[in-house]
């Protein structure tokens, strides 16, 4: 009986060592991926902070685009202001135009008036 136990813990050693090496086998793969898992938090926290300044980037653009939009918008409202001033400026001078080319006769013959007979000056002797 004694070979029998001797042998069951013969066995028993060699299971623990093989227990023992694959535990460490695992051991060995955790640190491993333990260390790429902390590059790839420091790499993501390198990213992360990146991105808050390209965000704090594009807030400052969009405040500064909304600003020059307001001002192209106020620009746009002046000229609307300046192209009605414009266009009752051309009403008037149409108006104006259409008298005067009716009292030349422009436009057919003069209100109250006849064409003005064409002198001639008269002929000097040779």
């Amino acid at each position: 009986m004694s070979d029998m136990v001797d042998e069951v813990i013969a066995r028993t050693q060699v299971m623990f060592e093989d227990l023992k090496r694959d535990i460490g086998m695992v051991a060995d793969g955790h640190l491993l991926l333990s260390e790429k898992i902390d590059g790839l938090a420091g790499r993501v926290d390198r990213v992360d902070g990146r991105l808050d300044r390209v965000e704090t980037r594009l807030v400052a653009f969009q405040d500064e685009t909304r600003e020059h939009f307001a001002a192209v918008d106020g620009h746009l409202e002046q000229i609307d202001g300046h192209l009605e001033q414009i266009d009752g400026h051309l009403a008037v001078v149409d108006g104006r135009l259409e008298r005067i080319e009716g009292h030349l006769g422009f436009r057919g013959t003069a209100r109250g008036r006849r064409p003005a007979a064409r002198r001639t000056a008269p002929r000097r002797p040779r």
